[in-house]
């Protein structure tokens, strides 16, 4: 069940980061919060709680953080602040994400 939560997981970042780059980019919001699910669902599965909840944190909170704040900067119309770098950031991190995800199901199962 964890290896099908894993590939899911795969072929929804895949598909949000095509939408976003063509440009549906609430679509491609409400995947990433899909993916960032079940990414999180595999990790807590495989790891002990602790564990869990610092890579959670520092690959789930911290990139949410960096893009609510652009959103916020971008609405406003200020772009004072450089969150520019946060989207390849949110990206960078969630394929991170993807592989700490699956090697932590594999070891796991081992």
């Amino acid at each position: 069940m964890t290896g099908c939560l894993w590939l899911a997981a795969g072929g929804v970042l895949l598909a949000a980061g095509w939408i976003y780059f063509r440009g549906a980019f609430r679509l491609a919001t409400a995947l990433a919060l899909g993916y960032w699910a079940l990414a999180g669902m595999v990790v807590c599965r495989s790891l002990p709680p602790v564990p869990a909840v610092i890579v959670l944190a520092l690959l789930v909170a911290i990139p949410a953080a960096l893009l609510a704040l652009h959103m916020i900067d971008a609405r406003k119309g200020l772009f004072l602040i450089p969150t520019i770098y946060a989207i390849p950031l949110a990206f960078l991190t969630a394929i991170l994400l993807w592989l700490v995800a699956g090697a932590t199901w594999i070891t796991s199962a081992l």
